[in-house]
């Protein structure tokens, strides 16, 4: 919803002149897309959540050196998480095939 609210203060009618935009919007706007990734991350949504830390860090003026620095680390490890997450799912695949091709039962 927040995101919704900001692009609403932000539209024009056809027109008209844009008002002057509250310096905070960027800042807002930023924390936001990293909430929001934060959250699909403890979901286990990596692509969502990399998308919305990118978008953090694409948001112009909306972040702090420092602030930007500690989103870029978080994005790696999101990315990293994400090619360790194909790659257990490729094993466990395997394991899979492996178990069933032998007729046992993995679970017992």
């Amino acid at each position: 919803h927040g995101l919704r609210i900001l692009d609403k203060r932000q539209s024009v009618h056809p027109g008209q002149i844009p008002g002057p935009s509250d310096p905070q919007d960027q800042s807002v706007r930023a924390r936001i897309e990293i909430r929001m990734g934060t959250a699909y991350l403890w979901l286990g949504a990596f692509n969502k959540a990399e998308e919305n830390f990118q978008k953090a860090l694409d948001t112009e003026d909306g972040l702090l050196i420092d602030e930007r620095n500690k989103v870029k680390e978080d994005l790696a490890r999101v990315k990293a998480a994400k090619a360790a997450l194909s790659l257990k799912e490729k094993a466990d695949s395997a394991a899979d095939r492996a178990y069933a091709g032998k007729g046992t039962d993995r679970e017992k």
